[in-house]
Parts: structure tokens; sequence; C-alpha cells
């Protein structure tokens, strides 16, 4: 049975405003992939292909860090300061000779660095 009060919880600290560095690229040999970082959680990381990927991978591969983290009772540090909103840009489709937008997942942030 799902715990609705540790839900909240994670969701509360998800929303945070978290210093994000990324999406960084990384090339190793003929390799190429993209990471991002959070400042206050060192061992956290978002690995992927592309940097579209890393974007749309964060706010999922953060809850689920956050969620490990609380359930097997470590402490998470918290960011200081109000939630900042932003928006991950949309990767375009293209249907025939038009081009399509997808909506945006918003995401709480407090800076960013590349």
């Amino acid at each position: 049975m799902p715990n609705k009060n540790i839900d909240k919880t994670i969701i509360e600290y998800v929303m945070r405003p978290w210093s994000i560095r990324g999406p960084k690229r990384l090339t190793e040999g003929a390799t190429v992939r993209y990471e991002m970082r959070v400042k206050q959680l060192p061992e956290f990381v978002v690995s992927g292909a592309t940097d579209y990927e890393v974007l749309r991978a964060f706010k999922r591969a953060l809850y689920t860090f956050i969620e490990s983290a609380l359930r097997l009772g470590k402490d998470v540090p918290l960011p200081e300061g109000p939630p900042v909103r932003y928006t991950i840009p949309a990767r375009p489709r293209r249907s025939g000779t038009v081009v399509g937008v997808q909506t945006a997942t918003p995401i709480t942030i407090a800076s960013v660095e590349l």
C-alpha cells in the first residue's frame, strides 16, 4: 500500500530550487553522452545519449533518487530559496512538411550551469 505522506514529501523535495549542472556534453573516444547533476546531491547523475533525453529524464530521476534516500532513512540536503519554474524545450516533430511542437514539461530549479 502506498504511503501518501512520503509521496507528498518526495514531491515537495523535487519541487525545491535545486542547483542543476548541465546538460553537459562528454566525449569518450567516439562515444558522446550528456549528463546532468545537482550541486546539493553529489551522488546524483542523469546520463543519456542526447541533451534532450537527459532533460526529459531529469525530473523522474530526481524523484526516484530522493524517494530511495528517504525510504532508506538517509538525509537529503534541501536547497534554500523559493522554487523557480522553467520549462524543458520540446523536441519538434515532423509530419510531412508541417512541424509540430510537443508540450514542454515544467521542472523547478535554482540555477543551471552548462
